[in-house]
């Protein structure tokens, strides 16, 4: 499938500092490469990202300028390797003949532009006058009068908006701001098919009357069922705040509740993993920053690793344990392609099937993979030793599907415990009593799989967990999956129930312990 290489977007004060370059922006010309209110290309756009962004670039082996050879793909000369083909920039176009060095990749590809600093967000309370209309920051911020702390599920908190901004559409939801924007007024909307969803796009003005829940910490606002939504007029969306640094809006960035449901634009990153759900695929993909981008609509884009995504333009939200960034299209991202590949998932590679036989020497009991505090130090895993005699661990070994491992060793006694942690420094994992390290292993919040072997190769254990599917138990941050019963068939997500007593600061579980209510 072909990717347009460059996107028309209509960028932010702060994205036009650095994209001022391309031509002064999209070409309404119906004549011309489709025009830029529809989404369509910008003119030479290869050229004009050459000539105007990195003028001097030169690729590591010294070859010449790509951005002044007349003959650079996206020139008028060049019938063949315009700037809508997925080729620009990937490892299989051979490139402009009069440059040899850089296979054709885009000099960006090889030094990102840095983008402005950030500019100032106004982060001081805007709360209404008394008497005066309702907003979204009304009810968010909790340094307003109308704040009030919001339950887990309905009824939830009463509100009547009289006014807010549609900025996206995804399915059978959306979300919206107040028409002035800024920090804490946007709100994500499940719409439960009170309204034809055909009524609004990015722009439409809509009325609300509903209930806000704190669903898994994204404020959710549930519209009544009669007359909770009204479409009052359409008009234009609002623009995007750029954010510079995108892990200010990724898993643990200060900025992720303040602009929760807002609008956003991130300039000028790079791809760095395509399948970070793996084995499973929610189209998302992550770039600097570790912000994940993607999982709500389907894109025509296949993101590779080391693409450049000059412009990415969302709904900052939050679902599955991690912050993310929504597009609404491919024409909200501007991307350059650079001859990467997608990571190969794990469900490709993991060397044993889920319902292969297993020696059942030793059991997998316990698991940490979403710990209060830093993921990084204070994950871990517990084996328990189900037989009469002492288990030598000489020769086992622990991995996940993708060959990520731990060589094992030491002891289990009888009816005895085995962990391992990403750390043993009791300060640092959140409080685990550790008989190893994990090596390189970790535990992904989403999807994931521990599987154990003996020194003969013979598969002992696995476990494959899917938070929130085939009966899984919904666990909130820092509660680990406790095995209540050894004898169960630890594979069957029913088996697994959510920890409740605390160990330390990481949360709650029983590492090295039987479990105990």
């Amino acid at each position: 499938m072909r990717t347009q290489a460059y996107r028309c977007i209509r960028p932010s004060a702060l994205a036009l500092a650095v994209l001022v370059a391309f031509a002064g922006g999209c070409d309404d010309d119906a004549s011309g490469n489709g025009g830029g209110a529809d989404g369509g290309q910008l003119p030479d756009a290869s050229r004009m990202i050459r000539d105007a962004v990195v003028p001097d670039a030169a690729p590591p082996d010294g070859g010449p300028d790509a951005g002044a050879d007349a003959a650079s793909p996206g020139d008028a000369g060049d019938q063949d390797a315009g700037p809508t083909d997925a080729r620009v920039g990937d490892a299989s176009d051979p490139g402009d003949a009069s440059d040899p060095g850089d296979g054709g990749r885009d000099p960006v590809c090889f030094d990102v532009p840095q983008p402005p600093g950030q500019a100032p967000l106004d982060m001081a309370p805007r709360c209404r006058a008394r008497g005066g209309p309702l907003r979204i920051r009304d009810f968010r911020d909790q340094r307003c009068p109308d704040y009030q702390a919001r339950p887990a599920r309905q009824p939830g908190v009463a509100v009547d908006l009289p006014e807010v901004v549609v900025t996206a559409v995804f399915g059978d939801s959306f979300a919206v701001q107040d028409p002035e924007g800024g920090p804490w007024s946007g709100v994500y909307v499940y719409n439960r098919h009170h309204l034809d969803m055909a009524q609004l796009q990015p722009g439409t003005r809509v009325a609300l009357r509903g209930e806000v829940i704190e669903f898994f910490t994204l404020t959710e606002l549930i519209p009544d069922a009669d007359g909770g939504i009204r479409v009052l007029r359409q008009g234009e969306p609002p623009a995007p705040i750029v954010i510079s640094d995108p892990s200010r809006i990724a898993d643990g960035g200060d900025l992720v509740e303040p602009l929760e449901s807002l609008l956003l634009e991130v300039p000028w990153v790079k791809v760095l993993q395509t399948a970070p759900d793996c084995p499973r695929d929610f189209g998302m993909f992550v770039v600097d920053g570790l912000l994940r981008i993607g999982g709500e609509v389907s894109l025509d884009y296949e993101p590779a690793q080391a693409d450049v995504i000059a412009s990415a333009i969302g709904v900052l939200h939050f679902s599955f344990d991690h912050q993310k960034l929504l597009p609404r299209s491919d024409a909200d991202l501007t991307v350059i392609t650079c001859g990467g590949v997608p990571d190969k998932c794990e469900a490709d590679d993991c060397p044993v099937t889920p319902d292969a036989p297993e020696t059942g020497r030793l059991i997998i009991t316990e698991f940490q993979n979403n710990p209060s505090g830093d993921d990084s130090l204070r994950e871990y895993f517990e084996l328990y030793n189900p037989n009469a005699g002492a288990v030598d661990l000489a020769g086992y070994w622990a991995q996940d599907c993708a060959g990520n491992r731990v060589d094992l060793g030491g002891t289990v006694g009888a009816r005895g415990y085995h962990v391992r942690a990403a750390s043993l420094n009791r300060a640092d994992n959140g409080g685990v009593r550790a008989d190893g390290l994990m090596g390189d292993m970790f535990l992904p919040n989403g999807y994931g799989s521990i599987l154990v072997f003996d020194p003969d190769g013979n598969l002992v254990d696995q476990v494959r967990y899917a938070p929130g599917d085939e009966g899984w138990p919904d666990r909130r941050p820092g509660e680990a999956a406790e095995l209540p019963e050894p004898a169960a068939d630890n594979r069957q997500g029913a088996s697994w129930v959510a920890a409740t007593r605390d160990y330390g600061d990481g949360g709650q579980g029983t590492p090295g312990e039987a479990w105990r209510r």
